[in-house]
C-alpha cells in the first residue's frame, strides 16, 4: 500500500512540475506583450475606435485572462467607453485536450460595461460595426460557388461548462425620443451552466440586476432553462421563475424570427 501511495505521490509531483515547466516554456515562447499590441493595433483599425488592453496573461491550468480592456465609443456619441471590463477570463480543462476535447470550464466577465446610444436621427453607436458585418456577409455570399455542401466534422469537441458576468452595467440613451430616454441596468450578475457549442440543448440561467428607469430603481431576478437556436432564429425559456418588487411569477417564453421579424409568445402565471 505504501508503495502505491509513493508511486501516486511521485506521479502527481512529476505532473505538477511538468505543468510549471510547460507554463514557463509557453510564456517564453509566446511574447504576450507583442500579441497584446498586435490585437490592439488590428482591432483599432477594424473598429475605427480606441482599443486598450492593459495585460494578457496565460497559465497552463488557469487559462487566458485579459486585464482592463476597453473599446471606445463611436465618433459623434458620448466620449468614453463603448465596451469595457476589469477582466475577461477563460478557464479550460487541460487534461481534456488529450481526449480531443476543448472544455472551457468557465468564461467570466468581471465588471463589464456597455454603453448603447441612439442619436436624434435614429443611428446607434454600433451602426458602423453592423454595416461592416453586413458588407462582409454580402461579399462572402458573392464569392461562394454553387457546389454541393460538404459537412465538416470538427477535430475536437468544444463545450463551455459555465459562463458568468459579475457586477455588469448596461446604459441605454435614446436621443430620438421626447423626452430623451435614459435606462441603466446595473449590478448585473449572471450565471449560465451547461452550455454546449456542439449541440443545441437547454442550459440553466440565473440572473439578477437593478434597472434604473427615470431615476426609479427596480430590483429583479429570474432563473430557469433557456435554449437558443441561432440558425432557426428561435429563443425559448421554460420554467422561468421571476421576482419583481411585490410580484413573483412563473413563465414560459418563446421568440421566433428574432432577427428578421420577431414574434413572441408568453405564458405566465
Amino acid at each position: 500500500m505504501k508503495k502505491v501511495l509513493k508511486i501516486v505521490g511521485i506521479t502527481c509531483g512529476v505532473l505538477i512540475v511538468l505543468g510549471v515547466i510547460l507554463t514557463l516554456v509557453v510564456s517564453f515562447l509566446i511574447p504576450w506583450d507583442k500579441v497584446k499590441d498586435k490585437i490592439i493595433e488590428k482591432a483599432s483599425v477594424e473598429l475605427k475606435r480606441e482599443v486598450k488592453i492593459e495585460k494578457i496573461s496565460f497559465g497552463l491550468f488557469k487559462g487566458v485572462e485579459l486585464k482592463n480592456f476597453y473599446i471606445g465609443n463611436s465618433e459623434g456619441f458620448t466620449k468614453g467607453a463603448f465596451i469595457s471590463a476589469d477582466s475577461a477570463l477563460a478557464k479550460y480543462d487541460f487534461w481534456a485536450l488529450f481526449r480531443k476535447q476543448v472544455v472551457l470550464t468557465k468564461i467570466e466577465l468581471v465588471k463589464p460595461y456597455i454603453m448603447v446610444e441612439k442619436d436624434k436621427t435614429g443611428k446607434f453607436n454600433f451602426s458602423d460595426i453592423m454595416e461592416k458585418v453586413n458588407a462582409a456577409g454580402e461579399n462572402s455570399k458573392k464569392e461562394v460557388k454553387h457546389e454541393v455542401p460538404v459537412k465538416v466534422d470538427l477535430p475536437v469537441e468544444l463545450s463551455v461548462s459555465k459562463f458568468a458576468i459579475t457586477e455588469g452595467t448596461v446604459k441605454y440613451t435614446d436621443a430620438s425620443a421626447v423626452p430623451v430616454l435614459f435606462v441603466e441596468v446595473k449590478n448585473i450578475n449572471v450565471s449560465v451552466n451547461g452550455l454546449s457549442l456542439e449541440s443545441v440543448k437547454p442550459f440553466l440561467v440565473k440572473a439578477s440586476a437593478t434597472m434604473d428607469y427615470n431615476k426609479m430603481p427596480v430590483d429583479f431576478s429570474f432563473e430557469g432553462k433557456m435554449e437558443i437556436r441561432l440558425k432557426e432564429q428561435i429563443f425559448k425559456a421554460s420554467g422561468l421563475f421571476a421576482r419583481l418588487p411585490g410580484v413573483e411569477f412563473n413563465a414560459n417564453v418563446e421568440a421566433i424570427k428574432i432577427i428578421d421579424n420577431p414574434e413572441f409568445k408568453l405564458d405566465a402565471s
